[in-house]
């Protein structure tokens, strides 16, 4: 899809990646987010050369008390700071992702306070050369689809989730999105600014990922270096 200067590529992961991952969260006490951040981390660092990865993803932003009871979407841009210098092999990359997410979850602040006190963090927010990838994961329990939250069905959730997600909205950078659907498959997108990044690199990006992630799900004690490596 194209929206002028805004673009979203849609793709698909099939289904022994998608249970996999879920399997692979259950014995590790995490969760299928924690997975594939985990191999995103990997991702961006095996294409840049950086061990110290921060990526930003999207929570519920309801950690004021004072919005427990407010209806409506609520979501704050929390950055993730993972150190893979240490790791070896992607159970080090997952143990390091999960443990860094539960602490990012733990402390969480809005946004606008993380910024004021680190502004170094989101340098590269302002860098014209380089592209800040974002990731969220949403997952709808297995045989929701047709049933009710509230006054909306869940296969109306997930149109309005795979739609409204304006990408007038992301910051310079690239929002990587994946819903896992009950049928099993993960359905992803890519959107970013079209004058930033250009379709063919999203797609390769794309490809690389998934290819890191189905690799490393077959034997998460495999060494990083024995792992496909993403095009710099």
């Amino acid at each position: 899809d194209d929206n002028g200067v805004y673009t979203a590529y849609r793709f698909t992961i099939d289904h022994d990646i998608t249970s996999a991952t879920k399997l692979l969260a259950k014995q590790l006490r995490s969760s299928p987010f924690m997975v594939l951040q985990g191999a995103f981390n990997l991702w961006v660092s095996t294409m840049t050369g950086v061990t110290d990865v921060v990526l930003p993803t999207i929570t519920s932003g309801r950690v004021d008390p004072r919005f427990y009871d407010t209806v409506g979407p609520l979501l704050n841009f929390v950055p993730v700071r993972t150190d893979l210098s240490e790791c070896r092999t992607f159970r080090d990359v997952l143990t390091q992702t999960r443990n860094t997410c539960l602490e990012a979850y733990s402390y969480e602040i809005p946004f606008s306070e993380v910024f004021a006190e680190a502004p170094g963090v989101f340098a590269t927010f302002a860098d014209q050369n380089s592209a800040v990838h974002a990731l969220e994961v949403f997952q709808f329990p297995v045989g929701a689809d047709g049933s009710r939250i509230g006054d909306i069905r869940v296969s109306e959730m997930r149109r309005r989730l795979e739609t409204d997600l304006d990408t007038s909205d992301i910051p310079d950078g690239v929002l990587w999105a994946l819903d896992i659907h009950p049928d099993g498959d993960m359905v992803g997108s890519v959107r970013f600014n079209s004058n930033d990044v250009d379709l063919s690199t999203a797609v390769r990006w794309v490809d690389d990922y998934v290819a890191l992630l189905r690799a490393a799900l077959v034997d998460i004690d495999t060494a990083l270096d024995a792992l496909p490596a993403p095009a710099r």
